[in-house]
């Protein structure tokens, strides 16, 4: 039961965001197409593009604040932007992820 309730909660998540914020559908089958992405379930599949829409909303608002000269530097979408920043940081000091 608990499980069938993170996939729906997960589900209206998804549903709220919006495509033209890069978070589309096909925009995450490319992405995992890509960087051959492959998740052994689909509520970690619901997982991890939680967690690639909410990196691609940082970067679009840092790619906002390059555009108004703001700051100096660009970001993208990389092999990475399904990881948290923890997740991250572990795998840059050796911890297995």
């Amino acid at each position: 039961m608990r499980s069938v309730f993170f996939i729906f909660a997960v589900f209206c998540i998804l549903a709220g965001l919006k495509s033209s914020e890069g978070c589309s559908n096909a925009n995450w089958r490319l992405y995992k197409m890509k960087y051959q992405k492959h998740y052994d379930s689909l509520i970690e599949d619901f997982r991890r593009r939680a967690i690639y829409c909410d990196n691609l909303q940082k970067i679009n608002a840092h790619n906002a604040r390059y555009k108004r000269g703001e700051v100096t530097d660009e970001e993208g979408i990389n092999q990475f932007a399904d990881w948290t920043h923890e997740e991250f940081v572990d795998w840059l000091h050796g911890k297995n992820v």
